[in-house]
């Protein structure tokens, strides 16, 4: 008997296309878990910016001239270094500029939504403390926060 030991070309395929299929499932669970981290940062940094907004309005009682932008000179997002620092993490996390904007008196009102990854909608957070995700509206949210404050 004059038997090799070893593995059949066949064997060898088989065993290359077991580990590729698993491979591609394995890729696909890591790609939705990437994408689920990336939201709850979003909605972290977003519940943060909040709370820092609300301790500038603390302080001085109001929350700036004006907030209808988030670079808009005067507004608690460019006025307050801990504010902007927010909106940076916000966009760092979102990979877009969150829209910023104010109620019809901007010194008593605002709303700040930034987009989702994976294409889920627009987290919004404004100053009746409202934190939720908008799906009904495709990019950021544009119509201003009504006269009790809420925005989202």
């Amino acid at each position: 008997m004059n038997r090799q030991k070893g593995f059949t070309l066949i064997e060898l395929l088989v065993v290359i296309a077991i580990i590729g299929v698993l491979s591609a499932i394995v890729m696909s669970s890591l790609s939705n878990a990437r994408e689920n981290g990336a939201n709850a940062s979003i909605k972290s940094n977003m519940a943060s910016l909040r709370s820092q907004v609300e301790l500038y309005n603390d302080k001085n009682n109001n929350y700036g001239t004006q907030a209808n932008a988030c670079t808009t000179a005067g507004s608690v997002f460019v006025v307050d270094a801990k504010v902007a620092s927010m909106i940076s993490q916000v966009q760092s996390s979102a990979g877009v500029t969150p829209s910023c904007r104010s109620g019809p008196n901007p010194t008593t009102s605002w709303a700040v939504s930034a987009q989702l990854k994976g294409g889920l909608g627009h987290w919004c957070i404004d100053s009746t403390g409202i934190s939720k995700l908008r799906t009904t509206v495709q990019g950021p949210v544009t119509a201003p926060p009504s006269s009790a404050g809420g925005g989202c």
